[in-house]
């Protein structure tokens, strides 16, 4: 029987049949330990020993030719299980020899079978005590502990509680303490605070103005803040007495404790507010001064617009004005530009360009107007072009007013139609009402 008909007799798949047919012809291809793990995983029971023997002569042979630790990782990723030794011990023999960092050997270590780990180990704890001679900073000392394994931590942070004693002598400055304190062990973190208070203690009397106090309280640690904020404090009341312009107390506010943002307020309040002289002054401060100034902006902002409205001349004017007003002076400022703009209009596309452009609570007045222009302009229509026009630039409410005397412009002129070039631009101008009625004219022509 063929390979077919036994699969179908016995009811399994073709590939199998084959697979035990042919077994020794499939088994002597196989040219790599991959090809041999992927037919292991595929194959029938019965086969797998075959394969099995096949996959560790392929194993064997592929161990003496490998030249890196990377090609030897790959293989005992596909080795049978009765080759795992002979695997790692090729592996070992590869990779371990080329460590040379404690970065290097903690890689490894995380990445290795845990069979492995122990020759590993041995590597990067020497590593490590061949780094720890060389270290000269706290911040290197920390990387070292990073990487090192638990067996050499100790002897790593003895190293490191040296350097950061010998650090700690030699900090001047109160960012150098910070960041030493920020890269130091928990064991030296005391002494490091120690003289990072000294430090601070002594920048103290040295500070003479706010941006200088602000600097050194983000670098100050816990125990100093109050010390440090006493300090601003003073230097802030001290400006404040000298300042002479808005844009000065703008500056000290930004660089001053919470504890006196109100006095600067305070001040800043009585050199700007009494300079705005114009609604667009007022509205620039009011965009940039903190909340608890607003009110007192706006009070002065309304002063403003109060004083310019009746000096307004012109449409364009009154639209500006009520763009740079608070909300507060909105329906004083329309009733303005109502005043100034409506008796203006003249012509229906005057009033839609008004419309088009004023607040939601000014449109039922330019509407109210706007109609009037229309209602104006319809005796005046000649053609149906004109009609057209004043179609679109008509109010909704007016549209069917508009399209009655559209359509009888459009009857007046059918029977006056003498060429198929007078009926085309006719049929191209009037309403779709009336098109079926040109196109009837155009039979007569």
């Amino acid at each position: 029987m063929k390979a077919k008909e036994i699969a179908k007799v016995l009811g399994v798949k073709i590939q199998v049949v084959e697979m035990i047919v042919n077994e020794s012809t499939i088994v002597s291809k196989l040219t790599t330990p991959e090809k041999a793990r992927k037919l292991y995983n595929t194959c029938p029971v019965s086969m797998k020993p075959a394969v099995t023997e096949k996959w560790k002569e392929l194993v064997k042979k592929a161990i003496p030719q490998l030249t890196t630790s990377e090609e030897a990782r790959k293989l005992y990723n596909t080795y049978p299980a009765s080759m795992q030794s002979a695997v790692i011990e090729k592996w070992e023999e590869l990779a371990i020899p080329q460590l040379t960092t404690p970065e290097e050997a903690r890689e490894l270590y995380n990445t290795c079978p845990d069979s492995m780990k122990s020759a590993v180990i041995e590597k990067w704890e020497k590593l490590v005590e061949k780094t720890i001679p060389q270290l000269t900073t706290s911040e290197e000392a920390r990387e070292l502990y990073n990487s090192c394994p638990v067996s050499m931590k100790s002897a790593v942070i003895e190293k490191w509680e040296e350097l950061v004693e010998k650090a700690i002598s030699q900090l001047t400055t109160s960012e150098e303490a910070r960041e030493l304190y920020n890269t130091c062990p928990d064991s030296m973190k005391s002494a490091v605070i120690v003289k990072w208070e000294e430090l601070i203690k002594k920048a103290i009397p040295q500070l003479t103005t706010s941006e200088e106090a602000q600097k050194l309280y983000s670098t100050c640690p816990d125990s100093m803040e109050s010390a440090v904020i006493e300090k601003w404090e003073k230097l802030v009341e001290k400006t404040i007495l000298q300042l002479t312009t808005s844009e000065e107390t703008r500056k000290l506010y930004n660089t001053c404790p919470d504890s006196m943002e109100s006095a600067v307020i305070e001040k800043w309040e009585e050199l700007a507010i009494p300079q705005l002289t114009t609604p667009e002054e007022a509205r620039e401060l009011y965009n940039t001064c903190p909340d608890s100034m607003k009110s007192a902006v706006i009070v002065k902002w309304e002063e403003l617009v109060e004083k310019t409205i009746p000096q307004l001349t012109t449409s364009e004017e009154a639209q500006k004005l009520y763009s740079t007003c608070p909300d507060s002076m909105e329906s004083a400022v329309i009733e303005k530009w109502e005043e100034l703009a409506i008796p203006q209009l003249t012509t229906p596309e005057e009033a839609r360009e008004l419309y088009n452009t004023c607040p939601d609570s000014m449109k039922s007045a330019v509407i109210e107007k706007w109609e009037k222009l229309v209602e104006k302009t319809i005796p005046q229509l000649t053609t149906s072009e004109e009609a057209r026009e004043l179609y679109n630039s008509c109010p909704v409410s007016m549209e069917s007013a508009v399209i009655e005397k559209w359509e009888k412009l459009v009857e007046k002129t059918i029977p006056q139609l003498t060429t198929s070039e007078e009926a085309r631009k006719l049929y191209n101008t009037c309403p779709d009402s009336m098109k079926s009625a040109v196109i009837k004219a155009m039979v007569d022509l």
